[in-house]
């Protein structure tokens, strides 16, 4: 029997940093919100069965409203995110059915992720239990100390800049979230609460162009993106 995935999409975070006064992910990009990319990513790669949203409780309704002009059937629930990352992800994962094997997180404001590569990530997850896209680091990588010193350099051979899509088993992501609570451990990728249980975490090649929206930089690299499309 296939094995099922379900797709969970924390999407949080007012756009201060941006000079925005609305979450990055409702921005538009090309007449559409940076959140509509990101799920009809999600809505057009067959290897999803289900998706849910965690948003900020004040977006639930647009939201709803973006999936229904969108036409994202795929979306089953948009829940009320939480104030970390870790609570959004962990309400999406409280509503993925029990007879699903996978789980595929990724962040509502990285809009150019691509089927070929969702699909990658879950086969390695299906390989190794758990696999995250991420890409080489192509600046030297200073370590610092508190007051702004270089400490060492590290070698940047041995460092990958982490992205999302990010894939595990969707037992093996409850059990972490579950010691994540128990041990009150914060992290700030899914990832890194399956290291927290000792669990390998398989590397995939990511993209250049699966950029996260955090700065008004990035805006200007998507709307290239978006042209070469």
């Amino acid at each position: 029997m296939p094995s099922k995935t379900a797709a969970v999409i924390p999407a949080g975070g007012i756009g201060r940093r941006m000079g925005l006064d609305i979450p990055k992910q409702f921005y538009k990009l090309n007449s559409r919100p940076v959140l509509a990319h990101t799920m009809l990513a999600m809505q057009n790669c067959p290897a999803i069965c289900l998706i849910i949203v965690a948003v900020p409780p004040d977006f639930i309704e647009l939201t709803q409203k973006i999936v229904s002009d969108y036409k994202i059937d795929k979306v089953k629930h948009v829940v009320a995110g939480g104030r970390l990352r870790q609570d959004s992800v962990k309400a999406g994962l409280a509503l993925i059915p029990d007879d699903f094997d996978f789980v595929v997180v990724h962040d509502g404001a990285r809009p150019f992720v691509t089927c070929q590569l969702i699909t990658s990530c879950i086969k390695a997850a299906r390989e190794h239990g758990a696999a995250l896209t991420a890409i080489p680091a192509g600046d030297t990588i200073k370590e610092i100390d508190d007051s702004d010193t270089v400490v060492h350099t590290i070698d940047r051979q041995k460092v990958r800049l982490a992205q999302t899509p990010q894939v595990a088993r969707l037992s093996l992501l409850r059990e972490a979230f579950a010691a994540a609570e128990k041990d009150n451990f914060i992290g700030t990728d899914e990832a890194s609460f399956l290291e927290h249980i000792k669990v390998p975490v398989k590397i995939v090649n990511g993209s250049e162009k699966n950029i996260k929206i955090t700065r008004p930089d990035d805006l200007l690299i998507a709307r290239a993106l978006l042209y070469e499309e």
